[in-house]
């Protein structure tokens, strides 16, 4: 599958397997954040109305339902290959998904309406937990290793910086607000 467009209600795929691309309407996102280390769409395909999530591997791996005993030796061939590429230093995630009926869509879409216009001082954590609730009993769809690289240049540009004894600051991008001193680490205040 190979992602040709996106935009705020629609995506197009080049399906390899069929030679032919889909086009998905895009219905709701529940958008990825630090806390919840995952994402969903939900989409409309050919008439049919499936929630896809990725995140992860140890938020969306227990998520999936595995209930067969072929789908526990699955999971453990799954959890073995996660860990090998992990070990290469390699960012892992799961995807899952499940089909929802349009009945159950049209609740979704009544309690999500209900929630966002919600006031309530707790709104996001009740809005991350209505998404939890919907982020469960999913098919294993399949799982991404990927390595995280700097952008061209950049470690020989740090590299240089070091050498002419200019402190170096990187900044995570995570929540906490960590900043990372090349060689130590610290909390930003």
């Amino acid at each position: 599958m190979i992602l040709k467009e996106k935009s705020p209600t629609e995506m197009l795929i080049f399906n390899s397997n069929s030679g032919m691309n889909e086009k998905y309407k895009i219905l709701a996102e529940f958008p990825f954040d630090s806390d919840r280390k995952r994402m969903s769409l939900i989409v409309e395909y050919e008439g049919m109305i499936i929630l896809m999530t990725k995140g992860a591997d140890s938020i969306v791996l227990p998520r999936i339902s595995f209930s067969s005993s072929s789908d526990v030796d699955i999971k453990i061939d799954i959890t073995k290959s996660l860990l090998t590429f992990a070990k290469e230093g390699l960012r892992t995630l799961v995807v899952g998904q499940k089909a929802l009926s349009r009945q159950d869509f049209e609740k979704f879409e009544r309690d999500h309406h209900e929630l966002k216009i919600s006031t309530a001082p707790d709104k996001e954590e009740r809005l991350a937990h209505f998404y939890d609730e919907y982020e469960r009993n999913l098919a294993y769809v399949g799982s991404t290793a990927i390595e995280d690289k700097l952008q061209y240049g950049v470690p020989e540009t740090i590299a240089k910086l070091i050498e002419t004894q200019i402190k170096v600051w990187v900044l995570t991008g995570d929540k906490q607000e960590t900043a990372i001193e090349i060689g130590k680490s610290c909390k930003l205040i």
